[in-house]
């Protein structure tokens, strides 16, 4: 099973989980690429923290400050504000990982955080060059991109 950005949209994971393991053939494996909590700029938005600081203001804050999407610009920033506040509040589900260890671990044996591994081949040629720097899959993992592969 493959996903990609798709994870953060999932409201009931346990559900969601439980439902990837029945499907899955007894040799398979699941690979989820998905942003983290703490991503630098909440993707759906383009608001900086948005997925970890989910307040009105703080939206309010960016959009006062012209941050948008592209098929926002013609919005007033009170109407961005509340569109982007709705949007992360309704449709998104950062969990932090230690609730995805938590919940992944109740359906499968091996849980490997592989971001290193993903930016060695997703990011050519420079992540070839600096994936096993110390630090590296960390910063990634951490505010860029969650890369989990699941094992029975």
């Amino acid at each position: 099973i493959f996903s990609h950005q798709v994870l953060e949209h999932v409201q009931n994971y346990e559900q969601a989980v439980s439902e990837m393991r029945r499907v899955l053939a007894k040799d398979g494996f699941c690979l989820h690429i998905f942003p983290p909590r703490t991503s630098l700029f909440e993707g759906h938005t383009n608001v900086p923290f948005g997925a970890l600081i989910n307040s009105p203001a703080y939206y309010k804050f960016w959009a006062k400050l012209g941050i948008r999407t592209n098929n926002q610009r013609e919005l007033n920033s009170k109407e961005v504000a509340q569109h982007n506040y709705n949007y992360v509040k309704q449709n998104t589900n950062y969990l932090p990982e230690g609730e995805l260890v938590k919940v992944f671990s109740k359906h499968f044996a091996k849980i490997d955080f592989v971001e290193g591994l993903y930016l060695k081949y997703r990011i050519q040629p420079v992540g070839g060059l600096i994936y096993r720097l110390p630090g590296v899959a960390w910063g990634i993992r951490t505010f860029v991109s969650r890369a989990i592969l699941l094992r029975v």
